[in-house]
């Protein structure tokens, strides 16, 4: 039988949190047929396809990729739901962990309201214990028409930039993931934005996921990332007004000496 929902994770080389992250989800008392998990792995070494062979290679639930031809994130985030089989997916960190009891009520949600895309609250976390309860202060379940765009993205333009909030029809992404996009680290942003237009989105304002911070793999990229790349994305957004984009990003941050100093370190 075909999933529902296709969990997928793009993995590199953390193979400890990724056994974690797989744990919290295949125990939830949702994990059953209409689910799967879909791993692609572009790490160099093996300790994560051995970890995976090992332990679940009699498991047709889980699908492992090794993708060492999907060297960026935007490459590996593509390639782990191009692997799945379900009628939505759901992007899932490699070191975040899913809520207590969150996925037999995301099933039920998608059953019941077959959403386009859907957002996904998250709490953080790092080894002391929690930090936020909740990371956006959105705290009402909120949906958006098809015409509802500018207030999308005003609304939830800058936490997108966390592929783990991510809900989406498969089709709407294969339709919507631009190639050209790959290398700016927010494919996934520009994908889901452009899918949103003329679709209606939902967000959920309960905590899904557990993130664990300190553990992203661009902080060496980070000046580039958002001063170049993140302003680059937004503004070449069709069919939301500037209004909307410049309430997240100016069109050229270089430009406001005010910013440079912030970024100097």
């Amino acid at each position: 039988m075909k999933p529902l929902i296709s969990i997928v994770i793009p993995s590199n080389n953390r193979t400890d949190l990724l056994e974690e992250a797989i744990v919290s989800i295949t125990s939830e008392t949702g994990w059953n047929s209409k689910c799967e998990l879909c791993i692609s792995d572009n790490t160099e070494g093996d300790e994560t396809s051995t970890f995976i062979n090992t332990k679940y290679s009699g498991n047709s639930q889980i699908v492992y990729r090794r993708s060492l031809d999907a060297r960026t994130l935007d490459e590996n985030v593509n390639m782990a739901i191009s692997m799945a089989r379900g009628e939505y997916v759901w992007v899932f960190g490699d070191d975040d962990l899913i809520g207590e009891d969150f996925l037999a009520e995301l099933i039920t949600y998608l059953d019941r309201s077959s959403p386009d895309i859907v957002i996904l609250n998250s709490c953080s976390f790092q080894e002391k214990g929690l930090v936020e309860a909740s990371r956006l202060s959105l705290d009402i379940l909120k949906i958006y028409g098809p015409n509802d765009n500018d207030v999308f993205l005003t609304d939830l333009g800058g936490y997108l930039t966390y592929v783990g909030c991510i809900v989406i029809r498969k089709s709407l992404w294969i339709t919507h993931f631009r190639p050209e996009k790959v290398g700016t680290f927010f494919a996934h942003l520009d994908a889901v934005c452009r899918a949103k237009i003329g679709h209606i989105a939902h967000y959920l304002p309960h905590p899904a996921i557990k993130m664990r911070l300190h553990m992203q793999t661009w902080t060496a990229k980070h000046f580039e990332i958002w001063n170049i790349y993140y302003p680059e994305v937004i503004w070449d957004l069709s069919n939301y007004s500037s209004h909307a984009k410049e309430s997240l990003i100016q069109r050229y941050p270089l430009k406001s000496v005010k910013r440079i100093l912030a970024s100097r370190a």
